[in-house]
């Protein structure tokens, strides 16, 4: 399933690796639903079946629409910054695409390029490893460190 969703979205041929890769993310949040209270991790396949997951399964989705469409990829574990309903960093997935020599951040809960306003914890390919030794550092990190948001402001 998730190869044929690869393939209608990835444009025949006709577009770039940056461009397609854009494209698939694009795909991914269009064909799932955000369900954030989801606790278990779910394989691509599922996500791609079940159409639903929090923000985990939308970078296992796009890093395996990616690899079906010759894109290496790796999923990247953290924060996000979070405005409301008070000012905070919560636990966020992306996905990297390898593309042009660089990895390019993208979030497939929004359906395009991830904002500057995470913080990577860790990024695994899932591919030698289960979802408890990926999400390991995270949970290190949260009880180690504290993070302060601090307004601020940029004068041209």
């Amino acid at each position: 399933m998730v190869r044929r969703i690869a393939q209608a979205a990835g444009g025949a041929g006709k577009l770039g690796e940056r461009e397609l890769s854009i494209e698939l993310a694009r795909s991914a949040n269009r064909l799932t639903q955000l369900n954030p209270t989801s606790d278990t991790f779910q394989r691509a396949s599922e996500v791609a079946r079940n159409a639903q997951g929090d923000s985990t399964a939308y970078a296992v989705l796009l890093a395996a629409l990616l690899r079906a469409k010759g894109v290496a990829s790796r999923v990247a574990f953290g924060f996000r910054y979070q405005e409301s309903p008070s000012p905070r960093m919560v636990y966020h997935a992306w996905t990297l695409a390898h593309v042009d020599g660089d990895w390019l951040p993208l979030d497939a809960t929004t359906g395009g390029i991830a904002a500057a306003d995470r913080l990577t914890v860790s990024t695994n390919s899932l591919s030698d490893s289960d979802i408890g030794e990926a999400m390991k550092p995270v949970l290190d990190f949260l009880g180690t460190y504290e993070i302060d948001i601090v307004a601020s402001a940029t004068r041209y």
